[in-house]
């Protein structure tokens, strides 16, 4: 798809990621149609890290578990808006989310989506 960036969250965004950081990113996508091509890509993703020797656990390379998760509250992917509606006071006890999300920064993709 054309219309989506990656987005750095969290320690990444705020250029601050050590080597036991998790990796906290999103993707952003114009058409909510796009969302099952990431989810894939991310599922591919995680297959290759986990192929570099690293796990779940606590120590080492991984990716954010909140991105993997099956629950829309969780996934992020998706829409501006829809990542938008996320920060709100029904998610609010989510705090390790919402402070992630507070810091974002573009990897790649079409920047402007994420102004």
């Amino acid at each position: 798809p054309e219309g989506f960036a990656m987005i750095a969250l969290g320690s990444m965004a705020r250029r601050e990621i050590f080597p036991y950081s998790d990796l906290d990113f999103a993707f952003l996508v114009r058409e909510p149609s796009d969302v099952a091509y990431f989810e894939r890509l991310v599922d591919l993703l995680h297959l290759k890290i986990i192929n570099m020797g690293e796990a779940f656990d606590q120590k080492g390379f991984r990716m954010d578990t909140r991105l993997l998760s099956k629950e829309d509250h969780y996934r992020l992917i998706g829409t501006p808006e829809q990542l938008a509606e996320m920060q709100n006071e029904e998610n609010s006890g989510e705090l390790v989310t919402l402070n992630a999300m507070a810091s974002v920064s573009c990897i790649m993709g079409n920047c402007d989506i994420v102004k």
